[in-house]
């Protein structure tokens, strides 16, 4: 006879699980809207001039690089439309400067965009 503090697939459990597809979907949005807005900003001259350089930058893990790489850009972009400028400011600052162990996921999303 198991009590319900002992019990596998109890309150808690789900709590959490609910709450961890929250989190996938929210880290979903954010990653769509990221790459829907490099899309955006970008002229397909300034994408196919950058593409190259960050893929090889992922492929050698080398963050600061990468963001680098965007931020460079992002300063001759800001007159253009500083709203979405903040707003993949944010993006890469939350996703990928703030995360060391899978900050490729989100840098992909935005390499996506240039595609």
């Amino acid at each position: 006879n198991m009590n319900c503090k002992n019990r596998l697939f109890g309150k808690e459990f789900f709590d959490e699980y609910s709450d961890k597809s929250f989190q996938i979907k929210e880290s979903y949005k954010w990653m769509n809207l990221a790459s829907q807005n490099v899309s955006k900003i970008f002229s397909q001259d300034k994408k196919d001039k950058i593409i190259h350089k960050l893929i090889s930058t992922m492929k050698r893990q080398n963050k600061h690089a990468f963001v680098n790489i965007l931020l460079k850009t992002f300063i001759e972009l800001e007159q253009k439309d500083p709203k979405l400028v903040k707003h993949l400011n944010n993006y890469i600052f939350n996703n990928i400067v703030q995360n060391e162990e899978i900050w490729q996921n989100y840098a992909l999303a935005m390499i996506v965009g240039l595609l």
